[in-house]
């Protein structure tokens, strides 16, 4: 099943304390955003509380005194979240956020020592966007705990500083602040902080509070908690399609095997989440609060290690920008049979449907039913695989990297392989091929290049063909490239022709006779046409003996 192959790219021992220091800052913020907002949306102020709800105040704050030594009048004070949790919340975020900022100054400056991190300081807070980005966070925080005693201030404040996290992240560096995935992390760090951070007052709220405080409260925060969940399964999901890249990202690279661990722990929180709201919830009302208070114990440290793994994401590279190293013997055919995933999408709603015991034996016997139809289709559905089956040309395929591969091609295969070595069908099993040949002579452009020549060449015949990419001159004074006209068809020739551009490409004529298959004395009488979706079409020119494909 394994073929031994495993994706590089894990964090050397040398960044690991930026990613704990980073860790630590993001969880901390994450609490006093959290804590600060459950204390303003889950215990609202009224001008006149009522009798019971003077009497639910006082057995809130009462048992927290230690946690707050200057507790408020029940009229500013009824949060039930202690000034001293959020003030450590706000201490510990602002010692990390010191430390996270010295130790990615040095690694943005190539800093050798702690002199030259501290020299780096001023440059980075002055000159680049992580700069400008921490020193707004930090004094939004700043302004948080000065008016901690108020309500809304803070809160909004640490929400600001929360949505700001974006400008350190992958997604503000791939779309700039406009893009849909910049704010879908936005949502996703806001959500996060929302519930992720509020567990532990609420953990607060179950230990200590009377049944008549305690019980509506975990019903408000519960409640609060499905949307919010919901938004973070949404926008972690669309981040992935954005970032992962794909099936081969997500197995092939390192940054898909941390973002799998992300969700498995995510799908564990969604356990424990589950059974609070839906079994101990209930039980609460009978004062059974010790199941409870330790499963939101456990949900905390498991939602810890997630925003742990969220900070090894921000470390790595995303998986779509490298070339994905395949672990398993095999790969899903593609394009996928599309009965089979609609099998296997019927399995797993009905499954939904039977683990929430809507329609138990209904659902398991449609289970066994598509179960029946999808397994003889699984074998056809997957095909052999080497490490490399997903990697892809860095070339371009240009007339370059064809007329390269041309002269490897007579150096060091021609003389057993007259006609060429048999194509794989996709380029990353055919490098494989090339790499594990005894003679081991070619390095990876190498490798590359003879892969552009191969498909040049086999697709002789086969028309329209892909048309290798070349420097043009056009009769407006404009020196584009091939590639840079697409989408629209473009006339071109080896010789001076009105109303076509002229390959200036020194490869050009080598390349190009490489993929019709005639002399470059016939490609020099003929104008070709390449139409908008860069394919190669001749038109000829007059007097040419070529038939027009």
């Amino acid at each position: 099943m394994l073929n031994g192959a495993w994706p590089a790219g894990a964090i050397d021992a040398a960044h690991v304390p930026l990613v704990l220091a980073r860790a630590v800052w993001l969880c901390a913020l994450l609490s006093a955003t959290g804590a600060l907002v459950f204390r303003a949306a889950d215990f609202p102020l009224r001008a006149r509380p009522s009798r019971g709800e003077r009497v639910g105040v006082r057995w809130v704050v009462a048992p927290l005194r230690r946690w707050n030594p200057r507790p408020s009048p029940p009229q500013r004070g009824g949060e039930g979240v202690s000034f001293r949790l959020i003030g450590a919340s706000l201490g510990v975020a602002g010692g990390a956020w010191a430390v996270w900022v010295v130790l990615q100054s040095a690694a943005i400056a190539g800093a050798d020592g702690p002199a030259e991190a501290f020299a780096a300081l001023t440059p980075v807070f002055s000159r680049t966007l992580f700069g400008h980005v921490a020193l707004v966070q930090i004094g939004l925080l700043a302004v948080a705990a000065a008016t901690m005693r108020r309500r809304m201030v803070p809160a909004g404040c640490a929400l600001a500083a929360t949505a700001l996290q974006v400008g350190h992240l992958h997604a503000w560096a791939m779309g700039g602040g406009g893009s849909l995935l910049t704010w879908a992390v936005v949502l996703h760090v806001l959500a996060a902080a929302l519930w992720l951070g509020g567990l532990v007052p609420l953990w607060l709220v179950v230990r200590t509070a009377p049944l008549a405080v305690a019980i509506p409260v975990v019903r408000r925060f519960s409640a609060r908690a499905t949307v919010l969940v919901a938004v973070l399964a949404a926008t972690a999901f669309y981040q992935a399609l954005q970032m992962v890249g794909g099936l081969p990202g997500l197995f092939g690279s390192f940054y898909g095997w941390v973002a799998l661990a992300k969700a498995a722990l995510f799908a564990a929180m969604l356990a424990l989440a589950w059974r609070n709201r839906f079994v101990l919830t209930p039980a609460l009302a009978r004062d059974e609060r010790a199941a409870l208070a330790r499963s939101i114990a456990v949900e905390t440290a498991v939602g810890v290690a997630v925003v742990v793994a969220a900070c090894v994401l921000t470390s790595l590279p995303p998986g779509m920008h490298g070339q994905p190293v395949w672990p398993f013997t095999l790969r899903p055919r593609l394009p996928p049979d599309p009965v089979l995933l609609a099998a296997v999408a019927g399995i797993a709603l009905l499954l939904g449907a039977a683990v929430l015991r809507t329609v138990r034996w209904p659902a398991l016997a449609g289970i066994c039913v598509l179960a029946l139809l999808a397994g003889p289709r699984l074998g056809a559905a997957m095909q052999p695989a080497t490490p490399t089956s997903f990697y892809q040309s860095q070339t371009g395929f240009t007339a370059a990297s064809v007329a390269g591969g041309a002269a490897t091609f007579a150096a060091h295969c021609a003389s057993c392989h007259a006609d060429g070595p048999r194509l794989a069908a996709d380029d990353g099993d055919l490098f494989w091929t090339l790499a594990s040949h005894p003679d081991g002579a070619l390095d990876d452009d190498a490798r590359w290049n003879l892969i552009d020549f191969l498909r040049a060449r086999a697709a002789v015949g086969a028309w329209p063909v892909r048309a290798p990419d070349v420097q043009l001159a056009c009769a407006d004074g404009s020196t584009p490239m091939l590639s840079d006209l697409r989408g629209r068809a473009v006339r071109i020739a080896f010789r001076p022709v009105a109303g076509a551009c002229a390959v200036t490409d020194p490869d050009g004529l080598a390349a190009y006779a490489v993929a019709t298959g005639l002399t470059t004395a016939q490609l020099a009488g003929v104008e070709w046409l390449i139409d908008a979706d860069g394919r190669l079409r001749d038109a000829p020119h007059p007097g040419a003996q070529v038939g027009l494909r």
